[in-house]
């Protein structure tokens, strides 16, 4: 009976030990299952946090992206593209950069431009700029040397002027005087600092790699070119320009820029012949205080003329072309005069006859009559006086038949005797 009874409490203790290990692991559940949920609801608000940053931040690279014109591969765009896109990189933070070359690749390189970059490494935007300058600006170390020697040319042409980086220690050096065979002369103003000259482009800023310009195409006009006259502050002879409505660019011969301030630029253009040349130098010649930048071109340069007046310079000038006639009309205004009414003897005496025959004098005051005298005197020249030659006038009409009518039959009688004589 005692091993019984202790048998029977053996178990006692050991139910009540597993009672007790089950009520401390349903706590322990309850517990667990409180942290989970709590662990939950910051996930899905920090996943919302997340969501709204990352659609605020798309939001903003679209707006930035709006800014950047598209890119189809064409040479002459290139630096454009590229300096709109390094304008725009800058304002965007640094964690974001990487979504936003994303979104440029997809979106703004296009057609041929896609086909050429596609396969390149691109990790940052040096090494986006770097794909797009070697594949559509043209490598000037891979231009073979024509026989125009531009180089010997420029090298030449450095030793005979002044030097285009010692503007600021020179004199006064006047800049060129264009005329036109149906204008007057004007001197023009003289600049003697470098920060004055100044380049602009249609997109209002200057590129300093490599430029490539496009020249008249073969399917453009070739009769929409014109001669005009320019002379030059360094002689009495005339220098030519063609005015070429396709050129992008407006070129000058080195001969015609002896005296003219000039600085260095390197850029090159294409003509029909796909022949590129290189321009080292370029040059400014103001006409009537608007500005017209030059590229100067080797003396030896496929030219009859002195040089090319391109879009650049014909939409500066508003200029309207005349075909027939062969002569460019420039739009002038000259508002240092004003043209003065003077009054001749004609029109004094006209006046003075006016008030004589009007009755201003009997029916009006003195102030009223000067009032409408005034109007009177400023359109004295439709008022009748005698001996003034009658004008024309719609009040009445008279009508004359031309036309031949049917005639007037008259039966005719016998004159009395009283009348026969």
């Amino acid at each position: 009976l005692d091993s019984l009874i202790n048998v029977i409490s053996n178990l006692q203790s050991q139910v009540n030990s597993i009672s007790d290990r089950l009520e401390e692991m349903n706590n322990n559940r309850e517990t667990i299952t409180g942290n989970v949920n709590h662990d939950n609801e910051l996930t899905s608000e920090h996943n919302s946090y997340d969501n709204n940053t990352i659609h605020n931040e798309m939001k903003i690279l679209k707006s930035y992206l709006n800014l950047i014109t598209e890119f189809e591969g064409n040479n002459s765009s290139v630096e454009t593209f590229i300096f709109e896109l390094t304008t725009t990189i800058a304002e965007i933070s640094d964690d974001a950069k990487n979504n936003f070359i994303r979104l440029i690749i997809l979106q703004k390189i296009v057609k041929q431009a896609r086909k050429m970059i596609d396969g390149h490494d691109i990790r940052s935007i040096e090494d986006l700029i770097q794909v797009l300058r070697n594949n559509f600006v043209l490598d000037q170390s891979k231009i073979s040397q024509n026989s125009r020697n531009t180089q010997n040319t420029t090298r030449n042409y450095n030793k005979q002027v002044s030097n285009p980086n010692q503007l600021n220690t020179e004199k006064k050096i006047p800049l060129s005087r264009l005329r036109y065979y149906w204008t007057f002369y004007k001197k023009l103003p003289t600049v003697t600092n470098e920060s004055k000259f100044s380049v602009a482009t249609e997109s209002k800023h200057i590129i300093k790699s490599n430029q490539v310009y496009q020249m008249s195409r073969k399917s453009r006009n070739p009769g929409a070119v014109f001669t005009i006259n320019m002379y030059s502050t360094t002689g009495k002879r005339s220098d030519s320009l063609l005015a070429d409505t396709g050129a992008e660019v407006n070129l000058i011969k080195l001969k015609c820029t002896r005296g003219l301030p000039v600085r260095k630029n390197t850029a090159t253009i294409i003509g029909i012949n796909n022949v590129p040349v290189i321009c080292e130098l370029e040059c400014k010649i103001t006409l009537d205080n608007v500005d017209h930048i030059f590229l100067v071109v080797p003396d030896n340069f496929p030219l009859t003329e002195d040089g090319i007046a391109g879009r650049p310079f014909l939409e500066k000038e508003d200029a309207i072309i005349l075909s027939k006639q062969r002569k460019i009309i420039f739009k002038r205004t000259n508002p240092n005069y004003e043209i003065l009414k003077f009054a001749s003897k004609y029109s004094l005496e006209r006046s003075r006859l006016l008030q004589e025959n009007t009755r201003l004098n009997r029916i009006l005051n003195e102030n009223e009559k000067n009032e409408l005298w005034n109007i009177i005197d400023s359109f004295q020249d439709v008022y009748y006086l005698e001996g003034d030659p009658l004008a024309c006038t719609n009040l009445t009409e008279y009508k004359i038949e031309t036309n031949d009518e049917s005639p007037i039959n008259i039966k005719q009688y016998r004159y009395p005797p009283a009348q026969h004589e």
